[in-house]
Order: structure tokens, then C-alpha cells, then sequence
């Protein structure tokens, strides 16, 4: 089968959950037999070809805006592109990017299925709520009406979809995000020495610096318990955006000094090995649809402390296979902190659950649908 997935980027040039599973689910049906290409916007007017074994991506100039949270980018020669493409079936990843709606507009004239899959949308404010306002009544409309299936990541996406965008349930399917496991392998410490971290328990948090990523409760959770454990370091790791001066601030203004490391974006690699030399993950998210990178650290057997928001209770069940904390509390933040870093008999058994977990979110299983959704309406 002939597949174009469009995307508003992905990795390795940008760095996040979905960028990552678009680049792997790319790899993984080019694997098994399909022909596969990816439709991305480049920075500024630079158009490519960039070809891997198992697929190709093609990049497409683009007028970029930068706003407050994000880049969006408009994709020039993007719908040209897409209506002399031969492929069966458009892929397009999530509804609130110019991206979606060229890609509605060439499967609308050449009569192709387009599937959409959703990976979640903050509530924004200020002018951009407003802006978005517009965009849902517009562009957004136009879409979901030229859509045959969306994909949720998570039940919490799905009622999403149908309660926030009116989306029909009978065309929204759930299908978890999930990871290739078979990527985790166990590396030397590179991360610790790069940091001079080697005798220290890194509390780690991974993630955008947004403010719906919650770093500024965690940091604010670290500085509760930093005296009492003084062997610890709060890492961050993730791309610097607009929020990145304010928690900056914070940091200076709690006295956290060098006891909070914010890395900004660093290699894969580096990322993985961070995660397998950390004492425990914390996802202090105001918003999370289902985070990849809670997989990572399970896939290292390693502790989670997760809000309960989002798809976050999908993955978790508290003191089970992980920890959950009240939402924006720093106080509840801290303590779950606190617990992990105290009771071993406890850690010791949300471990354990780890490669369970994993079972229910199979990577294999995940793809296999994804196919059967392809298979279904194309030609």
C-alpha cells in the first residue's frame, strides 16, 4: 500500500512525542512491506529529500509565525505536491496545524480517505484562545466533514474529539500511543558524566518547557525536599521555548542554584540514558494526552510520578506501577517525591509492574491496527 503521512514536523529535527512516533511508525510500515513517504515543513524556505531505509521524508518550504507557545508553520508547495500524489491513503497527524488542512483539501479533490490522528490540544489563552476559536469554526470544521476515521491516543482524546470539536463518535477510534521497546538498550553513563552528576539521585522530568508540562509545580516540589535529600538533582530535559525564562526565575528565586539542570534539547541517546540513571520520572503535566515518555521509563523499569490528568490514569494505577499526584500541588508533588525516595519496599513493587504495563500498550498491536484502519477504506 502507498502511504503519505503528513506531519507538521518530526524527528530527529524536531524533538517530541509526536515527532518521534510518526518518525517510528514510518519506519515500522515501510518494514513491513508498504511504500511509505512523510510530507513535513522545513525551516524557511528550504525544500528536501531525505531518504531512510525504510522511508523517505519531504520537506516543504513554509511561512512560519511564531507565537507564544509554538512555531506554526503555512506549507508553500505542500498542496501542489499533495494532488499529484499516488499514494492510497493520507495520514495526517493532528487537526491544528495549516498542515491538516491541505492535506483535507487534496484528499477532498482527489477523492482519497484521509485519516486523522489526534495527539491532543491545550486549552490556550489570551489571543490565542481566540485565534483557535476561529480556527475550530473554520478550518477545523472543514476537516473533521473530509476525515473518514479519527485516531485518538487515548480514551481521554477520544472524549476530546467528541465533546470539545463535536467530532461523531462512530468515526473516532482509540488507539494508544505505544513505543518499540526493542529501542531501549542499556548504554554506559554518559549522561552523569556529562553533567558531573555521578553521585547524585536524579529526580527527571522530560518535556517542552510549557506551562501545560507543569515544570514550574515540580520545580517548585524539588525545593520541599531538596534539603532533606541533598544527594538529589532535579534534571529537565526538552526544548527551550517562551516558558523557559520564567522557570529560570523560579529557580533563582527559590535558591535552587545548581541543584535544578535544565539541559534544553540533547541527543536521543543522551535522553535514553538520562532516563535509565534516574531514581524516577515525573510527569507534572497541567495536560497530557498519553506522554511517550512514560513507556521510556517503564521500558528501564523505572518509577513514575504523573499527575492525574489526561490519559496519565490510562497508563497508571497509584502505588500499582506508579505514583499519582494531585495536579498542580507542589505539596502533593513533593510528597509523592518523598515517598519514592524513602520507601524501597514500595518502589520496588510499582517496578516490578513495569514490563506489564507494557503489555497493554504493545507496539505491535498498535501498528497492526493502524493497518487495518488503512486497509478498511482504501481502494
Amino acid at each position: 500500500m502507498k502511504i503519505t503521512i503528513v506531519t507538521h514536523s518530526i524527528y530527529p529535527d524536531s524533538i517530541g512525542g509526536r515527532e518521534k512516533y510518526v518518525y517510528y511508525l514510518a519506519d515500522v510500515l515501510g518494514k513491513r512491506g508498504h511504500e511509505v513517504k512523510v510530507f513535513t515543513c522545513s525551516k524557511g524556505f528550504a525544500s528536501r529529500v531525505k531518504k531512510y531505509k525504510n522511508f523517505a521524508v519531504y520537506y516543504f518550504p513554509s511561512l512560519d509565525i511564531p507565537l507564544k507557545e509554538a512555531v506554526y508553520r503555512i506549507p508553500v508547495l505542500m498542496l501542489d505536491k499533495l494532488l499529484k500524489d499516488d499514494a492510497d491513503i493520507f495520514h495526517v497527524y493532528d487537526l491544528h496545524h495549516f498542515t491538516s488542512f491541505v492535506t483535507a483539501l487534496a484528499a477532498h479533490v482527489k477523492k482519497k480517505p484521509l485519516i486523522i490522528t489526534e495527539c491532543g490540544y491545550p486549552p490556550l489563552e489570551g489571543l490565542m484562545h481566540y485565534l483557535i476559536k476561529i480556527y475550530d469554526k473554520t478550518l477545523l470544521k472543514y476537516i473533521e466533514r473530509r476525515s473518514n476515521k479519527f485516531i485518538a491516543v487515548s480514551d481521554f482524546i477520544s472524549n476530546e474529539l467528541n465533546e470539545r470539536y463535536n467530532v461523531p463518535r462512530g468515526k473516532i477510534t482509540r488507539i494508544y500511543n505505544a513505543i518499540d521497546t526493542g529501542n531501549f538498550r542499556i548504554r554506559n553513563q554518559q549522561f552523569k558524566k556529562r553533567y558531573n552528576l555521578s553521585n547524585k539521585r536524579i529526580i527527571l522530568g522530560v518535556g517542552r518547557l510549557t506551562k501545560e508540562k507543569g515544570f514550574q509545580h515540580l520545580i517548585k516540589a524539588f525545593k520541599k525536599i531538596s534539603t532533606k535529600f541533598p544527594d538529589t538533582t532535579l534534571v529537565i530535559i526538552g526544548p527551550n521555548k517562551s516558558y523557559k525564562h520564567l522557570l529560570d526565575k523560579l529557580i533563582k528565586d527559590l535558591g535552587l542554584g545548581k541543584k535544578v539542570i535544565l539541559t534544553g534539547a540533547i541527543d536521543e541517546e543522551l535522553v535514553k540514558d538520562a532516563i535509565r540513571s534516574c531514581e524516577m520520572l515525573v510527569i507534572p503535566s497541567e495536560y497530557e494526552p498519553l506522554p511517550l515518555v512514560a513507556f521510556e521509563a517503564l521500558s528501564y523499569g523505572k518509577p513514575v510520578i504523573a499527575t492525574s490528568v489526561g490519559g496519565m490514569p490510562e497508563i497508571f494505577n497509584h502505588k500499582i506501577n506508579g505514583l499519582m499526584a494531585k495536579p498542580r500541588s507542589p505539596d502533593d508533588l513533593a510528597e509523592k517525591i518523598k515517598i519514592l525516595l524513602t520507601n524501597k519496599k514500595l518502589k520496588a513493587k510499582i517496578t516490578a509492574n513495569s514490563e506489564k504495563t507494557l503489555k497493554k500498550f504493545d507496539w505491535r498491536k498498535t501498528v497492526s491496527k493502524i493497518e487495518e484502519i488503512y486497509e478498511n477504506f482504501a481502494e
